[in-house]
């Protein structure tokens, strides 16, 4: 996800003026937190993560920075369903992801929701595995069957990134070991890997 930078208010309002949605981006209308926010977070969350900024409405060359309505109530609402389990089934929004900005007196929200580790998505909203949403161009959309499942799959440990119990250094073929050994010095003659031992060499290379 890209991070914007900016040095004062005029460069945040030039930047929130002028993008428009797109994959880490997405603008709404808000009176209060609306209901579509979560199917944002969720997308967000389960893709590579973006920023949701409240009180913003997109246009036609620039958008128009409406405020929003409650911003008090909205800063309620936000917390208090980020901090509920039955909302939300993964949390990736903390004090620090949240800012409330004046720009010509509308006070507007900008949420930074962060991606997903693999082993906590699919991430849903309101207890439903269907309220998987994934983001693709600049719009949510509600995950497949065949993503929902990919997405689980992902979650799962992979059988060969788990460690063998009961197995040592010596159950491991010593002549593959010293094959590639060679082959991975001669990739990188200046680690100096044939000086090695067979463990310090597979330790290095975080085998």
């Amino acid at each position: 996800m890209e991070q914007p930078d900016f040095k004062n208010i005029e460069e945040l309002k030039d930047w929130i003026i002028n993008i428009h949605e797109k994959y880490f981006v997405e603008m709404k209308k808000a009176s209060e937190l609306p209901a579509s926010f979560w199917e944002s977070y969720s997308a967000f969350c389960n893709t590579s993560g973006g920023w949701i900024l409240l009180g913003v409405i997109e246009g036609n060359p620039v958008n128009t920075i409406q405020g929003v309505g409650n911003i008090s109530k909205t800063q309620v609402n936000l917390w208090d369903m980020l901090s509920n389990p039955n909302k939300i089934n993964y949390r990736s929004v903390n004090n620090e992801d949240v800012h409330v900005v004046n720009i010509d007196g509308a006070e507007i929200m900008i949420v930074c929701v962060k991606e997903a580790p693999e082993s906590m998505k699919p991430v849903y909203f309101n207890g439903k595995r269907e309220n998987t949403f994934i983001r693709t161009g600049d719009g949510d959309r509600r995950a497949t069957k065949q993503e929902l499942e990919a997405l689980e799959r992902n979650a799962m440990p992979c059988h060969d990134s788990l460690p063998i119990e009961h197995f040592t250094i010596d159950d491991l073929d010593r002549d593959s070991v010293i094959t590639y050994k060679e082959k991975v010095n001669k990739r990188f003659p200046k680690k100096k890997y044939l000086e090695m031992s067979n463990q310090d060499f597979l330790t290095e290379i975080g085998a």
